[in-house]
C-alpha cells in the first residue's frame, strides 16, 4: 500500500478495489479499513508498524518469487483519487 502513494489506513480500499493487483499478489481477501485499525490498535503503536512491515515484505517476496521470468506487464501509475482533487496551496 505504501509503495504505491498510500499514506493513511484509508488508502487499502484502493487495494480492495483493485482486482489486477489482488490476483498478482495472491490477497483473495483484504481486511475492511474498520478491522485493520482494529487489528493495528491490538497490536500496539510500534509492534503494529513492525507487523506491517513484516507483512508487506513478505507479501513482495511471495510476488517477486512467482513472477521470475515473466516480462509481460505494463506499469500504469495513477495517482489515488484523493490526491487529484486536492486544492493547491
Amino acid at each position: 500500500m505504501l509503495y504505491g502513494g498510500g499514506e493513511t489506513i484509508e488508502d487499502v480500499r484502493e487495494i480492495r478495489e483493485d482486482a489486477p493487483l489482488r490476483k498478482l499478489t495472491g490477497l483473495q481477501k483484504i481486511p475492511s479499513v474498520s478491522a485493520l485499525g482494529d487489528w493495528l490498535r491490538r497490536m500496539g503503536e510500534r509492534s503494529g508498524v513492525v507487523a506491517m512491515e513484516k507483512t508487506n515484505t513478505s507479501i513482495c517476496r511471495d510476488v517477486l518469487i512467482r513472477d521470475q521470468g515473466n516480462d509481460d506487464y505494463t506499469l500504469i501509475v495513477r495517482p489515488l483519487s484523493r490526491r487529484a482533487k486536492e486544492k493547491p496551496r
